[in-house]
């Protein structure tokens, strides 16, 4: 809805409806909307989801032993650092989407590693089926 520029569409069928149905009269004093909200609780859930897969996935491999940890790409290696809101200006769209532009990045090396390591092993066929 973001991408689009409809983050207003649902607020604003449930109005029409409403009205339609009666429960709601044409004209209201004051009525508050929340859903258009494009700051970090808006769309935090998707990164947070994001981080904490490559973090889970990071930790399964065992990378976070200090010795196997050295041979990490330090783009990966923050993710065993610590689960952190990346530090940006959530309500900037550019700077969301740039965000989120790296995290896609970091999933796919995530998954490129864990192909490697796995291929050898039986016990990572999840890992194998992620193409």
């Amino acid at each position: 809805m973001l991408t689009h520029e409809k983050e207003r569409y649902a607020f604003d069928r449930f109005l029409k409806v409403a009205r339609e149905a009666g429960f709601l009269p044409d004209r209201v004093r004051q009525l508050l909307d929340s859903s258009p909200m494009k700051g970090a609780g808006a769309t935090q859930d998707t990164y947070t989801l994001l981080r904490k897969g490559i973090r889970r996935l990071l930790k399964a491999m065992g990378f976070s032993v200090g010795e196997k940890r050295r041979g990490l790409h330090a783009n990966l290696g923050r993710y065993l650092d610590g689960d952190k809101k990346a530090e940006i200006d959530w309500s900037d769209p550019k700077a969301r989407v740039q965000e989120l532009g790296k995290l896609v990045r970091d999933v796919d090396a995530a998954l490129e590693l864990a192909r490697g390591h796995c291929e050898n092993t039986d016990e990572c066929d999840d890992v194998r089926s992620m193409g």
